[in-house]
């Protein structure tokens, strides 16, 4: 098989190194102002999403279910999951009556959209319960992939869908989020960024189709660059779909820095309030078969998506009580989540990769198919500055390798601000950590995340 190099320089065209020698780069100092003037989203949202546990078996009594486990406290674990963030519950794909639409669609002769009705009794009390019950906002799901309306055209066809009525919808039946997706017909963000502003400019919005696009290496609908200065979203991803798997996640963060690096150096581009890039959903927690992170890589995991400003959006089953005193102390923990707030002009970015690289055959989506051949670095470091003046950073050095190995690490390798000797906190620990050797011994996929301050 080809193999298809997303993560290494040397394997890069020229125009593309160009690209990876600017997300390699030391991160640009002029702050960015949020694209929005709603106030939503101005820290990476957080919540819950049904697809990685459910796919499409979703139904109000499931999902008030995980909405209950979302707000409930265990006293000797601490704050419940909702009360340290977590606050919106989402609805994926799987709520709509697949063929009970026109011409087999399920919007209509008017364009609204048509429930499942023995899944969903009534998705305006299943929103009022999680509210007054929970203290949860609630979201969806439109541009469906699951009995999509393409209506046998090839994809992209930018010719149908219902955008007005769908916000519509959203906003009558009291949803404060929705995704978005790319397999459906309606394929222009820029309008679905409008019609639910006009709907309910409370409507948080996640722009799951644009990477569509950028994942076959196309210009969306709306530019590139465009979609990205006006930003009709509150977040985009950018990537494939994740799988619980650790290549698969790292694929992911490395695609993104490809894809942005031309936007990283503009202020009215890059990733910023208000208009974060989305790494997809959390793994931490998720099995598919045979794939699934361990603890080790599940704390890599979590600490790539917080230093890279990820919005976090949980995905397992967190009515499975061991599960979720398993996953809470990875993702409660404080460090991490204040890392994943900050802003200080800069979103995260990849500093530095290693020469040695490897070929692993990453998998995608939530049922980890479509194994591709990429190309990793043995490892990374990534880093974000968590104060104006580049002297307190937050750091994650990665061994992406299969087996042991010192990284070697330099306070110069994130800034000059930093100094030869800067205090080092373990994130996880809260300890000190001592980084005068020069270099770190990592296990296989096992990480150093860390707080350096001059």
């Amino acid at each position: 098989k080809a193999t298809v190099s997303v993560l290494n320089c040397q394997a890069l065209t020229p125009q593309a190194k160009i690209m990876w020698a600017k997300a390699c780069g030391i991160l640009a100092v002029a702050g960015a102002a949020s694209a929005r003037d709603d106030g939503l989203a101005q820290t990476p949202p957080m919540g819950w999403r049904s697809w990685n546990f459910m796919l499409a078996n979703v139904s109000q009594a499931r999902i008030l279910a995980q909405a209950a486990a979302l707000a409930k406290t265990y006293p000797d674990l601490g704050p419940s999951l909702r009360d340290v963030g977590y606050t919106d519950i989402g609805i994926d794909d799987g709520w709509q009556a697949c063929g009970l639409g026109v011409n087999g669609t399920f919007h209509d002769a008017k364009g609204q959209p048509l429930w499942d009705t023995t899944k969903f009794e009534d998705p305006s009390q299943m929103v009022a319960d999680a509210k007054v019950k929970h203290g949860l906002t609630v979201g969806w799901y439109s541009n469906n992939c699951h009995c999509h309306e393409t209506l046998g055209h090839k994809w992209p066809w930018n010719g149908g869908g219902h955008i007005m009525q769908d916000a519509a919808a959203t906003a009558q039946i009291g949803f404060k989020g929705i995704k978005i997706d790319s397999c459906g017909p309606a394929l222009n963000m820029t309008e679905w960024g409008a019609q639910l502003r006009a709907a309910d400019p409370g409507i948080v919005i996640e722009d799951c189709l644009s990477k569509g696009f950028w994942r076959r290496g196309m210009e969306p609908v709306v530019p590139t660059s465009e979609v990205l200065k006006t930003c009709p979203m509150h977040f985009y991803r950018t990537t494939a779909d994740v799988a619980p798997d650790f290549y698969s996640m790292l694929a992911n963060a490395n695609q993104q820095a490809l894809l942005l690096a031309p936007y990283y150096d503009d202020a009215t581009r890059a990733p910023r309030p208000g208009c974060w890039s989305y790494l997809d959903m959390l793994e931490v927690g998720v099995r598919s078969g045979d794939y699934g992170m361990n603890r080790v890589e599940s704390k890599a995991h979590f600490a790539l998506w917080c230093v890279m400003s990820s919005p976090l959006v949980l995905g397992y089953d967190l009515t499975n009580e061991t599960l979720y005193r398993d996953v809470y102390p990875i993702v409660t923990n404080a460090l991490a989540l204040e890392i994943n707030k900050a802003w200080a002009g800069n979103s995260g970015r990849l500093m530095k990769n290693s020469t040695d690289t490897f070929v692993v055959a990453a998998p995608h989506g939530a049922t980890a198919h479509q194994n591709t051949p990429l190309v990793f670095s043995a490892f990374q470091i990534f880093a974000k500055p968590l104060n104006t003046g580049r002297t307190r950073w937050g750091v994650l050095v990665i061994n992406a390798g299969k087996y042991a190995r010192t990284v070697p690490f330099a306070p110069a390798d994130v800034s000059p601000a930093l100094g030869r000797a800067p205090s080092a906190t373990d994130v996880w620990t809260g300890q000190p950590v001592d980084i005068s050797s020069g270099s770190f011994f990592l296990a296989a996929h096992e990480s150093m995340f860390m707080i350096l301050e001059a």
